[in-house]
């Protein structure tokens, strides 16, 4: 391996390294089942306008179960 040859590769693993190490930490773990045990359970009160766009914001995690509404 010549030596601009190895500096062009070494240069781009260390890239990818570090754009490695900037990924969160718990990207990976949002993709695996979770246990009914470990959800959080949430119920809303209000759930017009802001309300509402919080709680479809939260159900977008699989760690997070809506149980109960109420909006009179």
């Amino acid at each position: 391996m010549k030596r601009r040859q190895f500096l062009q590769s070494s240069s781009i693993y260390m890239a990818g390294a570090g754009l490695a190490g900037m990924l969160p930490s718990d990207i990976f773990s949002l993709q695996r089942k979770v246990a009914a045990s470990d959800k959080v359970r949430i119920g809303a009160i209000g759930v017009k306008g802001m309300g509402w766009a919080d709680l479809t914001n939260i159900l977008k995690d699989p760690r997070a179960q809506c149980v109960s509404l109420c909006d009179v």
